[in-house]
């Protein structure tokens, strides 16, 4: 016999070398992983914010130009009934001339 010993058999466990070489990358993808969900639902977030702000915005101002648009028309209309009640007989002459 030599004096030489002969390589160990790997043991069926595998060595601690070796699960550290498969664990290191899957932990580093389930990060990764991590980080780019967590930064997609941040986006997705500020981007449902900014559009409900928008639509408010939007909706605002749409109701304000409704409102002095229809108080407008209330207010003509008024005016022509007072100026039609001011007339004692109304025919199309004094329509027009209005």
């Amino acid at each position: 016999m030599s004096a030489q010993s002969e390589p160990a058999a790997p043991s069926p466990r595998g060595s601690p070398l070796s699960r550290l070489v498969i664990a290191m990358p899957l932990v580093a993808l389930l990060a990764m992983a991590a980080v780019v969900l967590a930064t997609w639902q941040l986006i997705r977030d500020d981007q449902a914010l900014r559009l409900q702000s928008e639509i408010l915005g939007q909706s605002l101002h749409i109701a304000a130009r409704l409102e002095t648009h229809i108080s407008t028309r209330l207010a003509i209309g008024l005016h022509m009934r007072d100026d039609w009640q001011a007339l004692d007989e109304i025919d199309e002459r004094s329509f027009l001339t209005l």
